[in-house]
């Protein structure tokens, strides 16, 4: 099949009545990603510009004759059959073009810079993660290897952000070596595109020299560092992934109880076969805060439960761990909104060419172009029109586009114009009756 098209002159030919003016919204909108989409058209894709027409819903006194039985017209729909696009790639920084929304039945436009969306990624390194995958590597070295060659083959697709735990002990009510973590790289922004800052001019180095400086040592103190993360994280501009990568459950609270199955400390001599060496009364010279090592997973999920609310998925990369700290990072994967179908909620990397695959998916899900997410889900599926470039696209599961709920998904021709950068603005308008090819 091929690219369904009408033109707004096809459009305009194609009525017999007046105008009439439309109630405006004032609706924002942002590029999201898709599923699948393969990295080498994708470097293509962040070179174009979204504009986006939001229209407001007319009354069916107020609907321009403009739209009234277009579906039915045979003329217009054999015309639809010649694409017309707009071929013209733009900068980021481009100022994007004015457009005349008076003849698309509504009077206000709203822009949208397309920028990369981003992927935010929170590293483990407690003790633990001194340990050994079980192809042979550090977990910390291979994690630091890998994200790395992942932001030096996506920066042009993808922008990063970067934070670790734990992070210093500044807070004298904690146990040692379970400070808060810190943000190390923040994502860039637009004006920091654009106006050629100096963390845009050095973000490279930067990124790779806070990476390569960590070391593992101390506990696991999650659900703090999400806490103080949080607004850093939905004050990331467009569409933003949160990948945390670890080895075990979230911990350092010493005001936790819990039974011997979800104690991070091994049985052992000093406490006992018998005795929960998280217990208060199991405290010792080498773990003298010993209920700090029980898992406090309530906390973390209650905040990736208010990330996902926000529109922030998490997903979770988790690397050799016990049973019930895998039965943690399934509950974790879970709430974050993106859980993988499976015996695992998370992707499960034992080794350190599945921690590479696991990165990869995580970030080509992070970065397709053929989804658009709307701010608000239309009051009416069937009042929704898009354009691609000076190009009407009628709503199509093979060429065209499909709605569900808030989200706009490109498919076939369309979902490759954009992935290619060939098509510089998009427009959707709403109140008007849907075309359906």
């Amino acid at each position: 099949m091929g690219f369904s098209f009408l033109t707004e002159d096809d459009l305009r030919s194609s009525s017999n009545g007046e105008l009439a003016p439309a109630r405006s919204t004032d609706l924002a909108a942002k590029e999201t990603p898709s599923r699948r989409r393969k990295s080498s058209t994708l470097l293509r894709s962040v070179k174009s510009l979204l504009l986006l027409s939001f229209l407001g819903a007319c009354t069916p006194e107020e609907r321009p004759a403009l739209f009234n039985g277009l579906a039915a017209n045979e003329e217009a729909a054999a015309r639809a059959s010649s694409p017309g696009l707009t071929v013209t790639a733009q900068s980021v920084c481009a100022e994007l073009p004015d457009l005349d929304t008076t003849s698309l039945c509504g009077t206000e436009t709203v822009e949208v810079a397309s920028l990369q969306p981003t992927l935010f990624i929170l590293l483990d390194t407690s003790g633990s993660m001194a340990s050994r995958l079980e192809s042979g590597e550090v977990k910390l070295n291979a994690a630091v290897v890998a994200i790395r060659e992942l932001k030096n083959r996506l920066s042009n697709t993808l922008h990063f952000g970067l934070a670790s735990f734990p992070g210093d002990d500044t807070d004298e009510s904690i146990p040692d070596s379970c400070g808060v973590g810190t943000e190390l790289i923040a994502p860039l922004t637009r004006e920091d595109i654009c106006e050629e800052s100096s963390a845009a001019k050095n973000f490279s180095a930067s990124f790779t020299q806070k990476l390569t400086n960590l070391s593992a040592r101390g506990g696991t103190p999650l659900g703090p560092t999400l806490a103080s993360l949080k607004d850093s994280i939905l004050a990331t501009e467009g569409e933003k992934t949160l990948l945390l990568l670890t080895d075990g459950a979230p911990n350092c609270n010493p005001a936790a109880r819990c039974d011997i199955d979800r104690c991070g400390i091994p049985p052992s001599p000093s406490c006992g076969p018998d005795l929960n060496c998280c217990a208060p009364e199991a405290a010792n010279q080498d773990f003298p805060s010993p209920a700090s090592f029980c898992f406090d997973d309530d906390y973390s999920r209650e905040l990736i439960e208010e990330l996902a609310d926000e529109g922030v998925k998490t997903r979770i990369i988790g690397l050799p761990s016990t049973e019930e700290e895998q039965e943690v990072l399934s509950l974790l994967a879970q709430a974050g909104g993106a859980e993988r179908d499976g015996e695992q909620a998370y992707f499960d990397a034992k080794e350190n060419d599945e921690l590479i695959d696991a990165l990869s998916a995580i970030s080509e899900d992070a970065s397709d172009p053929c989804r658009l997410t709307l701010a608000e889900t239309p009051m009416s599926k069937s009042t929704v029109n898009v354009w691609l470039g000076s190009s009407f696209v009628a709503e199509d599961p093979d060429h065209g586009w499909t709605l569900e709920e808030s989200t706009i998904e490109f498919h076939g021709n369309s979902c490759e114009l954009l992935s290619e950068g060939v098509v510089s603005a998009a427009r959707v308008v709403f109140g008007c009756p849907t075309i359906v090819r």
